[in-house]
């Protein structure tokens, strides 16, 4: 079998594009058997040059090192992959095959969006890491990695057995304060509140925020509940993201707080507030935000452009239309400024104000700033992007103004499309694209299934908002009209 595994090794070093080849041949040995291995995963490699990358995978076809199932993926027998790391061990190859794969999986683990077989790749590849203290060292925070992959892939209670037994590992290896432990722990929550377990989650932030108090891991972790309740918001998942913001905010004020991550936090609970219709309380803390930012100047962020636009939104749906202009029109010159014409916060501020015209009932004058900010923004991100959904949706709303009703009717099914794909079925946005779509409907007299759509939207608005909030109580108030 040695002889077996040798020459060809021997042979592909010897040829153009060998030291590629077998870079993927020894890194593939540390990897699982029972699952395949997509060739994009090895593409980084290659700087993304797929001609090479093809040419590697030929060779390794070539001396049948390989087993090919696709064109794109292959596995390797359990007996060549222990030969090769025996090879690479007498070879003192080992440990820099293994630093590689470290680096190749992290690298990976850190995208939104990976094949679940990598996953489970860099699963196998950290059983076979534990031998060497350096590797330990270099491979502390993949567990963490991992935890978050599975639980994007909806792997949860595989990602909380086995990010409890890392979590031990690396509690006996570096200690229960040691800032990659204490991420896990983060992470772990974060399954736990995904699995519906928030209390138990909760408690683990509660924790883990005392102990950033002792312990010099605050920023880190102040960082992770911001973004974890940011991302609960995006969800609409509001009941959810209130905990995480009393952990993060506490008995503070706005003037009490001198941290960036933590006036970020304020920030985001003022847009949570405004959401659940208390506008008031969103202003007031959004004004203290402001004169609080200058104190400790973000210098990515000059003029405070992000929390003035947020200000203006709140106004907007305060009913406040003057001032809400007015903070994005300035905010608007600002960013042209500062970031330039097809920057974000110019793309946002210059669609607020097309929104703002709709509001007021300039329908025309809004559906053309809000075209020519899709075009834009579709210069820099992605169509299922929620900036590009966001503009497109109130699109769909000066449309139907116009009563446009056909055009307005085929833009919502696909922007509808986008929101569920994205978020879920039952976000704030896809319900208020589809609460469009009955719209549309009771237009064409289409009333059966205008009332269907709504029936839906209220039971949504309400897990949501609940049944006071002016969203669902709107749908009510159809509803029975309809009865």
């Amino acid at each position: 079998m040695e002889e077996e595994i040798y020459r060809p090794i021997n042979a592909i070093s010897k040829e153009a594009n060998g030291e590629k080849a077998l870079k993927i041949l020894y890194m593939s040995a540390y990897f699982t058997p029972a699952k395949n291995m997509h060739l994009d995963m090895f593409s980084c490699l290659f700087n993304d040059n797929e001609e090479e990358l093809d040419a590697a995978f030929l060779l390794l076809k070539k001396y049948y090192l390989v087993e090919s199932h696709t064109k794109q993926a292959f596995s390797l027998k359990k007996t060549v992959q222990k030969e090769i790391r025996v090879f690479l061990r007498q070879n003192s190859k080992e440990e820099d095959v293994l630093r590689a794969a470290i680096d190749l999986q992290t690298f990976h683990l850190l995208k939104d969006e990976i094949q679940p077989n990598y996953i489970d790749h860099a699963l196998s590849l950290l059983t076979l890491v534990r031998e060497s203290d350096e590797l330990i060292k270099i491979s502390l925070g993949m567990p963490s990695h991992i935890v978050s992959a599975m639980r994007k892939h909806n792997r949860l209670g595989e990602a909380y057995i086995f990010g409890k037994e890392a979590l031990n590992f690396l509690e006996k290896v570096v200690g229960e304060n040691h800032a990659e432990t204490l991420t896990l722990r983060h992470n772990l929550a974060t399954i736990l509140d995904a699995e519906g377990q928030h209390k138990k989650a909760v408690k683990i932030l509660q924790e883990l925020n005392e102990k950033d108090l002792k312990y010099s891991t605050i920023k880190e972790m102040t960082q992770s509940l911001v973004l974890r309740a940011r991302e609960l918001c995006e969800l609409s998942k509001y009941k959810e993201a209130l905990p995480l913001y009393q952990i993060l905010i506490g008995e503070k004020t706005v003037l009490d707080t001198f941290d960036s991550e933590i006036l970020t936090a304020w920030q985001d609970y003022a847009l949570l507030l405004s959401d659940m219709g208390r506008h008031s309380e969103a202003i007031s803390i959004l004004e203290d935000v402001i004169p609080q930012q200058k104190k400790i100047l973000d210098k990515d962020d000059p003029y405070g452009i992000v929390t003035r636009l947020s200000l203006g939104h709140v106004l907007q749906e305060q009913g406040n239309h003057t001032q809400a202009m007015k903070q994005f029109k300035d905010t608007l010159y600002e960013s042209v400024k500062y970031n330039g014409e097809l920057h974000r916060d110019t793309l946002r501020a210059e669609r607020n104000i097309g929104v703002l015209l709709l509001h007021k009932g300039n329908y025309k004058e809004a559906l053309k700033i809000l075209e020519e900010a899709e075009k834009k923004f579709k210069q820099i991100l992605p169509d299922s992007h929620p900036d590009v959904l966001c503009t497109r949706a109130n699109i769909i709303s000066s449309l139907i103004s116009l009563n446009e009703y056909d055009e307005a009717l085929q833009l919502s099914k696909d922007v509808y499309e986008a929101y569920k794909n994205k978020f879920s079925e039952n976000h704030n946005e896809a319900l208020t694209v589809k609460f469009n779509i009955g719209s549309i409907f009771l237009k064409q007299g289409r009333w059966n299934e205008a009332m269907n759509i709504f029936r839906e939207v209220y039971e949504g608005f309400c897990n949501i908002f609940g049944p006071e909030h002016h969203k669902t109580v709107e749908v009510k108030i159809i509803l029975e009209l309809g009865s």
